[in-house]
Order: structure tokens, then sequence, then C-alpha cells
């Protein structure tokens, strides 16, 4: 733990962070939303500019237009990332939900267990849904089909 608070510090004095600022998000939050209003009442845009080349780097800005000026409210540098990085976040996230499904999974086993033990006719009446609605899935003409052809009985 204390590895984790040095190495904060360590990059936080990298990165020329002097001031902690819990509420960042729902101040970011608050921005976006006012610039997604149709008529915002204080005129808060932004503005996207994306350099040209290879590397370049873009800066996303936040703005309110008073009657007098524009008042600059916060502003993002933004660089390209690595592309083995880039595939690194995707592989995690193609990962992570594997593991989400298989845990899910396992608690359904789990639940049909527990049904089987304390009420084998629940589970057996629930199996017969599930192969019915299967059935029809595959078997049975879907909602377009069937209005698309006026809705006639098979």
């Amino acid at each position: 733990m204390l590895q984790t608070i040095d190495s904060f510090v360590n990059i936080q004095f990298d990165s020329e962070l002097d001031i902690e600022f819990d509420s960042f998000a729902l101040l970011l939050k608050k921005l976006l939303t006012r610039i997604a209003t149709p008529e915002p009442v204080d005129k808060t845009f932004a503005c996207f500019e994306l350099g040209a080349g290879e590397d370049a780097s873009g800066e996303f800005k936040f703005f309110q237009d008073s009657e007098w000026s524009v008042l600059s409210l916060l502003r993002f540098k933004m660089d390209f990332v690595d592309e083995e990085e880039l595939k690194n976040n995707v592989t995690f996230k193609i990962h992570s939900k594997t593991q989400k499904t298989k845990m899910m999974q396992q608690r359904l086993k789990d639940i049909l267990d527990l049904v089987l033990q304390t009420n084998p006719a629940l589970l057996n009446e629930i199996v017969k849904g599930k192969d019915v609605m299967t059935q029809q899935s595959i078997s049975g003409p879907s909602f377009s089909q069937q209005h698309q052809n006026g809705l006639k009985a098979p």
C-alpha cells in the first residue's frame, strides 16, 4: 500500500499536479450536460481541435459565451495512444466480459441446482418453458414475418 501511495506521489509530481480536485468528474458531467442542451441558458460550448500529422495531438476546450467576452472554462490536451496499449485495453475488456459471463453462468447453475433440490416440479416447468420458447423462435415465424403476412394464422 505504501508503494502505491509513493507511486501516486511520484506521478503527481511528474505531471505537475498541485491541487487535488475531488469533484472533477462531477464538473465534467455538468459541462457535458450544458453543451448537450439544445438551448443552453449560459451559452456553454465546446471545441475540439486536432493537429495535423502522424503524432498529432488534440485539445478539447470548454467555453462560456458571456455578454462581453468568451471565457475559457476547461481544456484537455490529448495525444494518440500507443497501438500496443490500445490492444492491451481491448484484450482486457474482452477477458473481463468473458469472466463475467462465466461467473453468471455459474450463478445460474447454482440457482438451478437449488431449485432442483427444493422444488423439482418448478425446475421441470422452467425447462419446459425454455424449450417452448426455443422451439417457437426456431420454427415459428417472427413478428416481422407475421406483420408482413398481414398477421395471418399459421
